[in-house]
């Protein structure tokens, strides 16, 4: 490991995750699902020269990481291969991880609170890339760090404006300062979320597909962190939308999620039901009759209007459901 000056870097930590590979793509081995291995002991501490090595089964594949608060890797090659056997990686350089710091407004100036604001290396919103993000502050502020140099995208996520778009360039090290994006209002929907029986349900998460213009195309996208959520009396207002209509959801524990297409913009007496859970609950024995402690029991729904079996009963409903008793063999 070695700094933008080829200095090495001495007591770097490097980790480090792997997979077994089977076969592959040209030269790009494919991982074999199921096999990737991360934990504790995956871990090297480089030397004064900046060295470091560490053994790894033949035949697996992997990526290094640094801890992206202090260093980022610049250039060199940070992901391995043992197919052939040892694997000597050469310089990598890492680098001060870079920042980009603003604020988020809105068309007014005033400061807006607790808006999601990403940095991506994808230009699309949905697309493959290097990502990192946190929320402004009470005062509007953001601080994104963890970036290496090159093309950055900021987008902005909040249930009550529209969403906000900036390309940004890092040089090696930057931190960017001074960053400034306006969010608008744009519409809203409003309504109340209820269950099975009329009952208000709070504290629940209610969203809206969004449709966003990038790159000169138009895309419709679902962002859990764009949703908002009702209040005591299960009534919400989903605001930042545009267009003529929006398909809106409604989910979270314990309840079926409950969707509406083509609601108007503007409606505000939208009415959602989301069904409630049922339960199953009993006790698991094994063959002489005997409780079995520590095993984990899943309840599926059924694939037809037919009976299924499941654990040597026949599929159940999952009404309210008590003294239910499993026989295992």
């Amino acid at each position: 490991i070695v700094d933008r000056s080829n200095a090495p870097r001495a007591g770097v930590e490097v980790t480090w995750d792997s997979w077994r590979v089977d076969g592959g793509l040209g030269d790009v081995p494919l991982p074999v699902l199921g096999d990737r291995t991360r934990d504790a002991k995956n871990k090297v501490v480089t030397d004064a020269q900046g060295r470091f090595r560490f053994g790894v089964a033949k035949g697996r594949a992997g990526s290094l990481n640094l801890d992206v608060s202090k260093l980022v890797f610049g250039s060199g090659e940070s992901r391995f291969s043992t197919q052939n056997g040892d694997a000597d990686l050469g310089d990598l350089v890492a680098l001060r991880p870079g920042h980009l710091r603003g604020e988020v407004v809105d068309s007014l100036g005033r400061p807006i609170a607790d808006v999601k604001v990403s940095a991506s290396t994808a230009m699309l919103a949905l697309g493959p890339g290097l990502s990192s993000g946190t929320k402004t502050d009470a005062q509007g502020h953001f601080d994104i760090g963890a970036l290496h140099a090159g093309e950055w995208h900021l987008r902005t996520a909040s249930a009550h404006h529209l969403p906000a778009t900036q390309k940004v360039v890092l040089a090696d090290e930057e931190e960017k300062q001074g960053l400034r994006i306006v969010l608008e209002q744009g519409a809203s929907i409003a309504g109340q979320v209820v269950d099975d029986r009329g009952m208000p349900i709070a504290d629940f998460k209610v969203g809206a597909m969004r449709k966003q213009r990038t790159a000169g195309m138009q895309i419709e996208r679902f962002a859990a962190n764009e949703a908002t959520k009702t209040d005591a009396g299960g009534f919400f207002v989903l605001g930042g939308l545009s267009g003529t209509a929006a398909t809106v959801s409604a989910w979270g524990d314990g309840h079926v999620t409950a969707s509406a297409d083509d609601v108007a913009v503007g409606t505000g007496n939208l009415v959602l039901t989301c069904k409630r859970h049922g339960s199953v609950a009993g006790v698991l024995k094994d063959g002489a009759g005997n409780p079995l402690a520590g095993s984990r029991v899943v309840a599926r729904p059924r694939r037809s209007e037919g009976a299924q079996r499941v654990g040597g009963l026949a599929g159940i409903d999952l009404d309210e459901l008590d003294g239910l008793e499993l026989p295992v063999d």
